[in-house]
């Protein structure tokens, strides 16, 4: 197994301060990015080493062991046999690895590091009998908003929704990512509702898994209609005569017209429902559509009318 220098992989001394180790992978991964450099198997080789070597220093804890097995002699005689060579391993004897009877390592290697570093830090007991738990790689959830209209909501209609982010790329830079989503709105939607769509954020370039995206919906006013939780309201102008007399008005809905009874003597402001009308609450329910009387008063009348009005107004008792 081959011992890894990664200060000489960074080009740092060993003494280098955090700033100095940071700067130096910056430069260096940015260097050796495959982005920079298709098809180059060489730099995707020293893009590699160049992470590790980061993963390992960039860590206060992980370089203090590093520098301690450094420290023990034996950095040129790390190989196949085991720790020292011929050098010897005083010190260390009590090191387990995890090795299965054949030999082998088990596990298989971590986010595509090396043996040495996987041996290293990869899950073992650490000279001071400490468990050393493999690095668990961050999953980079986001939230983008997006603006859906009335019917979709009320419809709970299968929409294709473009986004595009800035994904963060292992040299510290970004790059836009622009995709389409099948998106299904579900029911009991409202403004500022999320939906989480699995493993369509952010990859993490240190080998965990892609993030979610947190869809975050925002329904669009619309002309007719008036949201109130799961309930639609919409507004219906009827003449004074309607409204004392009665009538049989057109109402709109998200569907289609239905026509809606006016009970005589109905005055400003009130309400009439009509169940079921609203925005879904489930697959198979949904809220009410509260129609709002409006009384909408003329303000040019004729002489005849004026005086059926006086006339109305001398019969009055109240």
């Amino acid at each position: 197994m081959e011992y890894r220098d990664y200060y000489k992989t960074l080009g740092v001394d060993k003494k280098a301060s955090q700033a100095d180790i940071k700067k130096a992978y910056r430069r260096l991964s940015k260097k050796y990015h495959p982005d920079h450099n298709p098809d180059n198997e060489q730099a995707e080789s020293q893009f590699k080493a160049v992470n590790e070597a980061y993963q390992v220093l960039g860590d206060a804890e992980k370089r203090a062991h590093y520098d301690r097995i450094d420290a023990s002699g034996f950095g040129g005689g790390f190989n196949d046999a085991g720790f020292g060579g011929q050098g010897g391993f005083s010190g260390w004897q009590n090191v387990h690895f995890n090795f299965n009877q054949g030999g082998q390592r088990r596990g298989g290697p971590v986010s595509g590091f090396s043996d040495f570093f996987e041996t290293i830090f990869g899950g073992t007991n650490t000279a001071q009998g400490q468990q050393q738990r493999r690095p668990t790689p961050e999953k980079k959830n986001m939230t983008v908003k997006t603006t859906i209209s009335l019917a979709d909501a009320y419809h709970m209609a299968k929409r294709t929704i473009s986004i595009a982010y800035d994904d963060r790329l292992s040299h510290g830079g970004t790059r836009r990512v622009e995709k389409s989503l099948d998106v299904t709105i579900p029911p009991n939607v409202k403004s500022g509702t999320k939906i989480r769509l699995k493993g369509q954020g952010s990859s993490t370039y240190d080998g965990g898994p892609n993030g979610d995206i947190l869809l975050e919906l925002n329904i669009a006013a619309h002309p007719n209609f008036a949201v109130e939780g799961t309930n639609l309201v919409t507004m219906i102008n009827i003449s004074p005569w309607d409204a004392i007399l009665g009538a049989k008005i057109t109402c709109p809905t998200m569907d289609k017209p239905l026509l809606l009874s006016i009970p005589a003597g109905t005055s400003g402001g009130t309400r009439l429902r009509l169940k079921g009308k609203g925005l879904p609450t489930s697959k198979t329910a949904r809220g009410d559509l509260l129609a709002e009387i409006k009384i909408r008063i003329p303000t040019e009348l004729s002489e005849t009318e004026r005086q059926l009005v006086e006339k109305l107004k001398s019969l009055q008792t109240i």
